[in-house]
Order: structure tokens, then C-alpha cells, then sequence
């Protein structure tokens, strides 16, 4: 039995980039992660749980099938906690996708709908862009100034996520995105391209984002269980409409999670990554070195 916190709850839900070959090891006996697994595989047409504990890799970390993925996972060991007793969360966060996740979570949205969203999201985005000209990149340990002005050098490009004040995702054309880190690779830690071909929260996914909102309009959110922290500007979001208005609205805006993080740490709540591992874990510490993030990710 896992041990919950008596203090307010506050839960994190890990974006693209946390799915893995084998994530599903341990959960597989566990009922509510089930019922979560089978409704998403009946409404997606993918065999989710085959992938997750046999593969093929490649079919666990497409850009098309991983979000389904992830989600997916997430809700299912947030119900499967909830079942056994852990308190209801004072709020909830997620890292671009992670906000569908906590989205249906709170009760805003159902599983099915975001389901949808991010499948039709991905089938717009691949008419618009098609794979090989457009991407991201990321970039550790350099200075926010420095990739400021380096920016400047690069029009067709646009930070995408600020994950803290040395570690930024960028999207744009891809011949682009070579250039800068060709500048300023050497000023890195570590930088590269990330495993996506499309410019992900940034002005170029506008057209994309006017096609799904469009086809998403008939969809109107509840009331919220618990607020949510916009993964924008950190404002705690109390109303489901405007949750879901935010989520559709995010394709084309970039993650700041320092926002997050400050959000959490002034609600001083006691922090679980409801996901796969530890990436929201180890993002948190890049913002604030001494916080603490538990981990859900073990059944209960």
C-alpha cells in the first residue's frame, strides 16, 4: 500500500517522452488500470497494452500511437489509487500532453474525448507537415540569453518549452533547427533533435490547431474535480470550459514549467508524478533543487 500524504495532493502528468517498452510490468493484474486500458484500446483501435509489455519499441514511441499511450497509462494508475484510498488531489499539472491527462483526471473531459483530440491532432498535423522538413530540438545547460539572441539568427524557429532557466525545447523547420545547434551546441550540456517531425507548440501549428478545434467544438467540458495549473503562465484554472479551451489552445503555445513549479510550491502541496518514471520528477529539480516529487508509478 503506498503511502499518501496528509497535506494537499498536488499530481503531475508526465508529456511525450515518458512512454517506454515495458511500463505496463506490474499493472497487468490490476483491475481499475484495466478497465482504463480497455477503454482506450476499444475506442482507439490500438492494441496498447500488447505494445507496452511486447513492442515493438518502434510502435511504442510513434509519435502517433505514444500519446494514446501515455495518457492511457496515467489515468489508469490515477484511478487505480484513487480506488485504494488516496485522497482526492487540491490540484493537478501536466507537461503538454500531460494536461489531457489531467484534464480527465479532474473529470472535465472523458478518456474517449481526448483520445480523439490527440489522434486527430496527429493525423492534422501529418497532412499539414508531412515528416522530414519540420521539428524539435533540445538544449541543456544554456543560457535563456544566449538562446535568445541565437534565436534572433533564425526566424523559422520558436522556443517550445522552458522547462527551467537552462533546459528548452525549440520547433521550427528542421534545416533551421540544424543551423542553431550547430551555433550553440558547444554552449550545451547536452543538445540534439528530439524524435518528432513536427514544429509542436509554436505559432506554425495555428492551421493545425483551427482544424481541431473546429472538429472538437461539439465537446463541453464538466465542472472540475480539483483545479488544475495551466502549463502556460502557472494561473490555477477552477473551471472545466476554460480547462478544456486551454488544453485545445496549448498546440499552439509553449510549456513553461517554472510557472508550474512556482504554482506548486506557493499552494505547498506534496507533489506525485502520476506516469511512467521520473521525468516530471527530474524536470521539477531543474527549477527548484530541493523539491521533492513521489512517485505513482508502482501499482498500489
Amino acid at each position: 500500500m503506498n503511502s499518501y500524504s496528509s497535506k494537499p495532493m498536488a499530481l503531475l502528468f508526465p508529456g511525450q517522452g515518458s512512454e517506454a517498452l515495458g511500463m505496463s510490468k506490474g499493472w497487468e493484474q490490476v483491475e481499475a488500470w484495466n478497465s482504463a486500458m480497455d477503454r482506450a484500446e476499444s475506442h482507439s483501435g490500438l492494441p496498447l497494452r500488447e505494445w507496452m509489455s511486447a513492442g515493438p519499441d518502434e510502435c511504442v514511441k510513434d509519435q502517433g500511437n505514444s500519446p494514446v499511450i501515455i495518457i492511457s497509462h496515467s489515468i489508469g494508475i490515477f484511478l487505480s489509487h484513487s480506488q485504494v484510498g488516496m485522497p482526492r488531489p487540491a490540484m493537478a499539472a501536466g507537461h503538454s500532453l500531460g494536461f489531457y491527462a489531467a484534464l480527465v483526471a479532474a473529470g472535465a473531459i472523458p478518456l474517449e474525448t481526448v483520445i480523439d483530440l490527440v489522434m486527430d491532432n496527429e493525423r492534422t498535423a501529418k497532412e499539414k507537415f508531412g515528416r522530414g522538413q519540420y521539428g524539435m530540438a533540445y538544449l541543456i545547460g544554456i543560457k535563456a540569453e544566449a538562446l535568445q539572441d541565437a534565436l534572433e539568427n533564425w526566424p523559422e524557429l520558436h522556443i517550445a518549452n522552458v522547462n527551467s532557466n537552462a533546459q528548452f525545447t525549440v520547433s521550427g523547420v528542421l534545416d533551421a533547427l540544424n543551423g542553431l545547434l550547430s551555433q550553440v551546441g558547444g554552449q550545451c550540456l547536452h543538445s540534439g533533435l528530439l524524435p518528432v517531425t513536427y514544429p509542436l507548440h509554436g505559432p506554425m501549428m495555428k492551421a493545425v490547431s483551427m482544424e481541431v478545434k473546429k472538429r472538437m467544438s461539439c465537446a463541453k467540458a464538466n465542472a472540475l474535480g480539483f483545479s488544475l495549473v495551466s502549463h502556460v503562465d502557472g494561473r490555477i484554472i477552477s473551471d472545466g470550459q476554460e480547462a478544456w479551451d486551454e488544453a485545445l489552445e496549448s498546440i499552439t503555445l509553449p510549456v513553461v514549467w517554472p510557472s508550474v513549479i512556482n504554482s506548486l510550491v506557493a499552494h505547498s502541496c506534496a507533489v506525485f508524478e502520476c506516469g511512467f518514471g521520473k521525468q516530471l520528477a527530474n524536470l521539477c529539480r531543474w527549477v527548484q533543487r530541493e523539491m521533492v516529487v513521489e512517485s505513482l508509478s508502482c501499482p498500489p
